[in-house]
């Protein structure tokens, strides 16, 4: 009941700005998404609708070269997301401290308001955010960007309020593009980590690509972990309206003398109807807001890009017979403005090892962000 009363307040006061007290800056803002979705999960059928994102943050800067992020989530299983100190003194060097993204991946470190499509891709073996230290480096000669970026983590802020146990990982990623215009980038990474378990259970699984479908379509648990470790590559290419992504990581759960290999991997393209392209983000390799010719408050249409995408998960290997399955996702994305997206989405998901198992999600989201 408190969510929802404090959640109704932020909805209210979702037009929130900028201020200032002495040498401190604060900028409030934050996000709404709203899903509804048809399931058709192997016979059973059924629509459900909630609130996917509802979220407020706070952020600014402290000195010139302090900055903070304060960001709370009013849905989900983690309250807390960004909290964290930035320090920018170093040229080409950003320190961060707190709870923060593990940088693993494109798509993960990409935000949830600028991915193509709903929820992220099935090879999403990803950590998410744990409180930590990390480094980023940024170079730039001529077309030339190269990022770096390594960090060591413990368990998230949540499980810390909590009084939870937690891992502690080490995670890196690195990053080369070349940009030949604001328009036409091509970008390849490679991330990597490995993260120490005291003897605890890792538990994989897939929901077909909606956070309103029930239960997992496929999953598996392995107890006892001594470690993990991921390894991904990523490839991105923009061309005009054009745009291709997709990404391969590999999973590997070690317990005693036995070492199980899970993988994933996508891939994705998307064009716009209207003439835009995806916003690439040199400084930290990652996909940014698209902004369209012609928004809607400026007496537009607003933008539409429709997307395609392929994706699979494989949870089996040795004793552990998890399923692997494959998905198709076909999206349409109408940006009336930068910040306002209407989407609708289809996902075909397929159980790949004989169990003849299928399941059909049709979804529509309203997503702002302020």
């Amino acid at each position: 009941m408190k969510k929802i009363i404090i959640l109704c307040s932020f909805v209210l006061c979702a037009h929130a700005g900028t201020f200032k007290m002495g040498e401190i800056t604060f900028e409030a803002g934050g996000q709404i998404v709203a899903d509804t979705a048809w399931i058709d999960d192997d016979g059973d059928t059924y629509h459900d609708s909630k609130f996917r994102r509802a979220r407020a943050y706070l952020k600014g800067d402290i000195t010139k070269f302090f900055s903070y992020e304060l960001e709370y989530s009013f849905t989900g299983k983690n309250d807390w997301k960004d909290v964290y100190l930035k320090y920018t003194g170093f040229s080409g060097w950003t320190i961060y401290a707190g709870n923060i993204k593990e940088p693993f991946g494109l798509e993960a470190l990409t935000s949830s308001k600028y991915n193509t499509f709903m929820e992220r891709a099935l090879a999403d073996f990803y950590n998410s955010r744990n409180i930590g230290l990390l480094i980023k480096g940024y170079q730039k000669s001529d077309n030339d960007v190269v990022t770096y970026a390594l960090g060591g983590f413990g368990k998230s802020l949540d499980e810390a309020i909590d009084h939870k146990q937690g891992n502690s990982s080490l995670v890196g990623r690195a990053t080369y593009a070349k940009i030949i215009s604001k328009n036409e980038i091509y970008h390849v990474g490679l991330s990597a980590s490995y993260t120490a378990h005291d003897k605890d259970s890792v538990k994989l699984s897939s929901d077909i690509g909606s956070s309103l479908y029930e239960g997992s379509f496929i999953k598996t648990k392995v107890k006892k972990v001594d470690y993990t470790k991921r390894v991904g590559i990523e490839s991105a290419v923009v061309s005009g309206a054009f745009s291709f992504q997709g990404e391969y990581v590999a999973y590997a759960i070690a317990k005693q003398l036995i070492t199980y290999n899970f993988s994933g991997w996508y891939a994705q393209a998307s064009w716009f109807l209207t003439g835009e392209s995806r916003k690439y983000k040199a400084k930290t390799a990652v996909f940014s807001r698209v902004k369209p010719f012609n928004p809607i408050d400026k007496g537009g249409f607003g933008a539409v890009e429709v997307a395609f995408r392929v994706s699979q998960l494989d949870l089996s290997d040795k004793d552990e017979n998890g399923g692997k399955e494959r998905d198709l996702s076909l999206d349409i994305n109408w940006y009336l403005k930068s910040n306002l997206r209407l989407m609708a989405e289809y996902t075909y998901a397929d159980e790949l090892t004989g169990r003849s198992k299928d399941a059909n999600v049709f979804q529509l989201r309203a997503q702002y962000d302020f």
